[in-house]
């Protein structure tokens, strides 16, 4: 089956900057592969550092409207058993208005350790670190441009 090869849970976290023990949730969500973005990383850990750092956002808590400062972020409960890796490589051109490729290098190890990216709850950490290692499988390079 799909999900059990390729299926994981990702947990989005969202607490008020100013009253996180009473304003906070957490979404589980289900997921087939890791979009990462790489414009400006050097290193495929670079960018899941930046995909899992808190993001400041203004959200409403209360049903008055009022949006007050909040962290968001997303990290990973359970990684799937087989990990798929999107590099996010097309960005917008506002200035043009069209698709712009990113071809700047990227480096990935050969053994990825999934632990630093992952919720404290997670129960894959606690049956091992070992289910949080991915070795390299393969890699598929895109030759054209962003509409090709």
């Amino acid at each position: 089956r799909l999900e059990r090869a390729f299926g994981g849970i990702s947990v989005q976290e969202m607490s008020a900057v100013a009253d996180p023990a009473h304003n906070n949730s957490r979404r589980e969500d289900s997921f087939y592969l890791l979009g990462v973005d790489v414009k400006d990383k050097s290193t495929l850990e670079e960018g899941l550092e930046a995909s899992i750092a808190p993001e400041i956002i203004e959200y409403s808590w209360l049903d008055d409207g009022r949006r007050e400062p909040t962290s968001m972020r997303v990290r990973i409960k359970r990684a799937p058993r087989h990990l798929l890796v999107h590099l996010k490589r097309f960005e917008f051109d506002f200035e043009t208005l069209t698709q712009r490729k990113i071809n700047t290098r990227l480096e990935f190890p050969p053994v990825l350790d999934l632990a630093p990216y992952m919720t404290e709850d997670t129960d894959d950490l606690d049956a091992g670190a070992a289910t949080c290692l991915f070795d390299l499988g393969g890699v598929v390079a895109h030759a054209g441009r962003a509409h090709s």
